[in-house]
């Protein structure tokens, strides 16, 4: 488990999501321990309670995530290490591939970076903004909930049930679906790939720049590191494309004008996807399918009422009008 965890970790750059989490743990206890100094020091009597209600709280919720992460990880361990597939997974490979040709005319993961493909110089050109993109989704997530957080509990309840949600609704798709990104089933291929006429051409013409070159080369590194038995095999569908989709839309949602930011970054987080290899054109489309179907699921509900995510939302309340009337003073000052 600790293994699968780990390399999603490192490949999807999810530092900054996990510090998100470890980071509002932190600030509750420290705000329970304010709460106690209170009462102990300034004899405030209602300082107490709070410190009791922040503690259950922070207790509760740090049981939850500490649950959902510790089940995530062995369905994504019982996924990857998915025993005598790989015949399976080849066929599976094929057949995402031709659905990408019947889609879009061709084989997008391999045209786009192929000679014979008049627009090449154009991603060229663009690719540092597709890997910035791509890569950054950790952080851009991060700092929505943080946003949100602080300008509308609501929505940050909603997103945060999405992000597990659209994951927990992926998870028996890639149980039943095992399949390797383009890049393990085709370019640097593990186990012998199916491989139609056009393919073969395309492969023999991938020439991907520099930029992505060395992006391929830290990933295969990573794979490098791993057990045999472990097969990324969570493509279909693709959880970048769902989390970007959740992000734009909650963000888009809490301030109108971040549309105008959100909908560029969406647009090369769906090519990134398929230009970094990590995924066939119809994974992103599965992507979409499966955040609409979250996000569905949990608009109606008013997840941010439930007692514990109230405490929290309302510590943040409290900080944040704290600051307004700090900065207030100093600016009438």
């Amino acid at each position: 488990m600790l293994q699968s965890l780990l390399y999603y970790l490192q490949f999807g750059q999810a530092h900054f999501l996990l510090i998100f989490f470890v980071v509002l743990i932190e600030y509750l206890c420290w705000k329970m321990g304010t709460q106690l100094v209170e009462f102990y020091f300034f004899k405030d009597s209602s300082a107490r309670a709070k410190a009791r209600r922040v503690l259950a709280a922070t207790l509760r919720l740090t049981a939850l995530l500490l649950i959902l992460f510790f089940l995530i990880g062995i369905g994504i361990e019982t996924i990857n290490t998915y025993p005598d597939t790989r015949a399976d997974i080849t066929t599976h490979n094929h057949t995402l591939m031709e659905a990408d040709r019947m889609l879009f005319g061709t084989y997008p993961p391999l045209w786009l970076q192929a000679t014979t493909n008049p627009w090449k110089p154009w991603f060229d050109t663009t690719a540092p903004l597709l890997l910035v993109a791509y890569n950054s989704l950790s952080v851009v997530l991060g700092l929505m909930l943080i946003f949100l957080a602080v300008v509308n509990g609501r929505l940050f309840a909603q997103m945060f049930a999405v992000f597990i949600l659209s994951l927990l609704l992926s998870m028996p798709l890639w149980y039943l679906y095992p399949a390797l990104s383009p890049l393990e089933g085709y370019v640097h291929p593990v186990g012998t790939p199916i491989i139609s006429g056009e393919v073969a051409t395309l492969l023999a013409h991938y020439q991907p720049n520099p930029r992505l070159d060395k992006f391929l080369e830290r990933i295969l590194a990573l794979r490098a590191q791993d057990d045999e038995r472990f097969l990324a095999v969570t493509t279909i569908p693709s959880m970048h494309v769902a989390w970007v989709t959740a992000v734009v839309y909650h963000g888009w949602r809490a301030w109108r004008p971040l549309l105008a930011i959100g909908l560029p970054y969406l647009l090369l987080n769906y090519v990134a996807t398929v230009y970094t290899l990590q995924h066939y054109a119809v994974d992103s489309l599965a992507g979409l399918l499966i955040a609409l179907v979250a996000i569905g699921l949990t608009a109606q509900l008013r997840l941010d009422r439930l007692p514990d995510v109230r405490v929290v939302l309302d510590v943040i309340h409290d900080d944040i009008v704290q600051l307004r009337r700090w900065f207030s003073g100093k600016l009438h000052y």
